[in-house]
């Protein structure tokens, strides 16, 4: 008789939230220590809470990380005191020693997170994004922790409704078998171009 596979076993998924800022977005509103992702003008809580909420549905409460750097860490910290009422927990916060951009605080992430739980999957989110969360999201997200526990690098991208020079551009390739169907389906990056200009982004 043929011999029963064991099913490969998932890895420990951690969360981790990006909230640096210089609170230069949105002034007069946000402010140095007042940061955009600290407002609370899109959709009745913070942006940073939405963002908590936004990795709740794949994570437990205790691996949810919170990075910022050292002249937010306490700001952020009393901020999050709401999390508590969610998760009857404290959140995790920790600091940058320097900023150095998106990069390197997702570098400094996983040599955190690899410290704690060698075999993890990292899910890194912003905390100043404006996204829809739902049913949605949750199976965008899931599709992506698939790929990564394979060992895929993935990224999440949506098709742009206008030409903009300030965001990054994902280029497509070929389908990834087996991951997603329909609409919702995974693929190869072909290329990816950082901030294009204004006749370039007009023309993806």
């Amino acid at each position: 008789p043929p011999v029963a596979r064991a099913e490969k076993p998932k890895h420990h998924v951690h969360a981790v939230i990006l909230a640096g800022g210089s609170g230069e977005r949105y002034w007069p509103l946000s402010r140095e220590m007042n940061p955009k992702q600290m407002l609370s003008i899109f959709g009745g809580t913070s942006l940073i809470m939405q963002a908590f909420e936004r990795v709740k549905p794949f994570v437990d409460c205790d691996d949810i990380h919170v990075l910022t750097n050292e002249r937010l860490r306490d700001e952020i910290s009393n901020h999050l005191i709401a999390a508590i009422s969610i998760c009857d927990l404290p959140v995790h916060v920790y600091a940058e020693p320097v900023s150095r951009n998106t990069a390197a605080a997702v570098a400094l992430s996983a040599a955190y997170i690899h410290r704690l739980d060698p075999d993890a999957v990292m899910m890194v989110v912003p905390s100043d994004h404006i996204l829809e969360s739902g049913p949605s999201w949750e199976a965008v997200g899931r599709l992506a922790l698939e790929a990564a526990e394979e060992g895929a690098l993935v990224t999440i991208g949506l098709k742009p409704r206008y030409a903009e020079t300030g965001y990054g551009y994902i280029k497509t390739g070929p389908d990834v078998p087996g991951l997603g169907d329909g609409d919702l389906r995974g693929k190869r990056v072909a290329a990816f171009v950082e901030k294009p200009d204004r006749e370039t982004a007009e023309g993806y």
